[in-house]
């Protein structure tokens, strides 16, 4: 049996892509944001330059999967992780899938500002996809999105994304369909 350095080479190169990703949305998992996210904050702190993090909730999903289905809840956070492929275009910012219905959306180098648009022009393509939602008072899929800018306060990465998972629930406190931003 022959196998050659290309073969051996490609298919470990997939075991890595598949061990890094969540299997149903293929954005990173919990674990590898994790890594990545450290290193980017600690990357970030030394160059002092921006950091922002985005929590995203698809809003009410539990009744969405309780009134359609798994299967039709699978579908809108495959749709959802679609959108932010095309929405979260920026050099070196990623998604990855941070819980059940959460995706963490990080994007290096850039303010508050920029990240708040960035939010608000997700959250208007997740509403334009018009989703049916009869259980949401939107009548269709919303999402909430919390947001959070690393600043000289800001220590660890743990603390940053503590802070945009508050600025999450504020959304959703809010009335969901949100964006909210942190006050570090």
């Amino acid at each position: 049996l022959q196998i050659s350095q290309e073969e051996i080479q490609s298919k470990s190169q997939e075991l890595e892509f598949l061990a890094n990703r969540d299997p149903l949305t293929l954005c990173l998992n919990r674990r590898s944001l994790g890594l990545k996210f450290d290193a980017l904050f600690t990357q970030a702190k030394a160059d002092e330059m921006h950091l922002s993090c985005l929590m995203v909730d698809i809003d009410f999903f539990k009744k969405l999967n309780d009134n359609y289905g798994h299967a039709f809840g699978d579908l809108c956070l495959v749709r959802a992780a679609q959108l932010i492929r095309k929405v979260v275009t920026m050099p070196g910012a990623f998604a990855a899938r941070y819980g059940g219905e959460e995706f963490a959306i990080i994007l290096p180098a850039t303010p508050e500002e920029v990240a708040h648009d960035v939010a608000t022009r997700l959250a208007t393509a997740v509403r334009t996809l018009d989703i049916p939602h009869v259980a949401s008072s939107k009548g269709r899929v919303t999402v909430s999105i919390g947001l959070a800018t690393s600043t000289a306060a800001v220590n660890d990465p743990q603390q940053l994304l503590k802070c945009c998972d508050e600025a999450l629930y504020a959304a959703k406190a809010a009335g969901r369909n949100k964006v909210r931003s942190s006050s570090l």
